[in-house]
């Protein structure tokens, strides 16, 4: 079975942020794909965070790096307030 988890909430570094929730995600995921080996994993993390080692032990654990819809928003509404010319739709 695939199974998405989406890990937004997942910092890196030593700021606060990387507490709580953020702990919580990094130690759960790995668990996750430890328990079910047979299973396939993506998880969605934000482009800034550096992903834990140890998550590279699990094959079947895909990480995919994509910003949050709203952010995807702001950068094209700045593009225009800016005048910068945004490429085509393929």
């Amino acid at each position: 079975m695939k199974i998405g988890v989406n890990a937004w909430a997942l910092e890196s570094g030593s700021s606060a942020k990387n507490a709580g929730v953020s702990r919580a995600v990094a130690n759960m995921i790995p668990a996750m794909a430890a328990a079910g080996p047979e299973h396939e994993f993506h998880v969605w993390v934000l482009p800034r965070v550096e992903v834990p080692d140890d998550w590279g032990a699990h094959p079947n654990l895909i990480v995919h790096r994509i910003w949050p819809k709203y952010r995807t928003w702001l950068l094209v509404g700045e593009a225009v307030e800016v005048g910068v010319a945004l490429p085509d739709a393929v």
